[in-house]
């Protein structure tokens, strides 16, 4: 049976975290990140900044600016693969909960939320 691509991208965009060269390839051209921390809704074209800031948060907190998840589901359904998470930032006690959808085409809508420490933390562009 072959794999469907949107369960590969998401393996590679979640193995990518952190890595801003290598999260490209997995994210569709209409890729939308919800930060709340953010003051605008992070693109394609403004991923890899965001990645750059969000690693250096995670380091100023003590952090790798790589995050685990503790728990998760995935609902694939109509050509959308959806996944919930709780996570956590590896080397912080900042931890929230992600949805994030994936077509064929790639990654396409990522939201964030933070249930601890409140982001005041992040510095803002």
């Amino acid at each position: 049976m072959v794999m469907a691509d949107r369960f590969k991208h998401l393996n590679d965009y979640l193995v990518s975290w952190g890595r801003p060269e290598k999260v490209l390839p997995a994210l569709a051209d209409d890729y939308v990140l919800d930060d709340p921390s953010e003051p605008k809704l992070v693109t394609r074209l403004t991923i890899i900044a965001w990645m750059n800031r969000w690693t250096e948060a995670m380091e100023a907190a003590g952090g790798t600016g790589r995050v685990e998840s503790a728990d998760s589901v995935e609902y694939d359904h109509d050509g959308i693969l959806v996944r919930w998470s709780w996570w956590h930032a590896i080397g912080t006690e900042i931890e929230g909960s992600s949805l994030i959808k994936v077509t064929d085409q790639g990654v396409a809508h990522h939201r964030m939320a933070f249930a601890r420490p409140r982001p005041a933390w992040r510095k803002t562009p």
